[in-house]
């Protein structure tokens, strides 16, 4: 799979599990936890065996989404969605405007297979299991650490300058 759809595949994953924000696998420095799709792996990663399998996946998935259906309606807003977005703090707002507010609307739009308005467990279990089965580079049907894509130096978003 080429670089940037491992990238897409790898932010999209995460933002539909609402485990994390949207980011390339990074390593921690000293003191500090994982961000980005290494947090996420280590969160979904249950038994703590550098794998990630299937069931892992999909139990998480079932976890988080329960989580953020903060009615109890089996499906989630578009609120709802957005509030199960982490933030950097807890005085920071949910994604609802700027870029990153338009990448969660558009990740629920993707999310949601009927166009009703809401995503179900069922709509949430099959995009993550699309994204999970493009992260098995190897297609072993577990995903390790070294399938997720590493930032590289001088990679950045948005246009270049000059």
């Amino acid at each position: 799979m080429n670089s940037k759809l491992s990238l897409v595949a790898v932010g999209a994953l995460a933002t539909t599990l609402a485990a994390c924000a949207p980011g390339f696998a990074q390593q921690a420095g000293p003191g500090t936890s994982p961000r980005g799709p290494m947090r996420m792996f280590q969160e979904m990663d249950a038994n703590s065996d550098g794998r990630i399998t299937a069931d892992e996946m999909r139990q998480r998935v079932a976890e988080r989404f329960a989580a953020a259906d903060a009615n109890r309606d089996n499906a989630l807003s578009l609120e709802e969605f957005r509030n199960a977005m982490p933030r950097r703090n807890a005085d920071t707002p949910a994604p609802a405007d700027g870029r990153r507010g338009r990448m969660v609307e558009m990740r629920f739009r993707m999310t949601d297979a009927n166009g009703d308005g809401r995503v179900t467990l069922d709509e949430m279990q099959t995009t993550a299991g699309a994204m999970f089965r493009g992260m098995d580079a190897n297609s072993d049907g577990t995903v390790t650490q070294e399938e997720l894509p590493r930032r590289r130096h001088g990679m950045h978003h948005g246009p270049r300058p000059g």
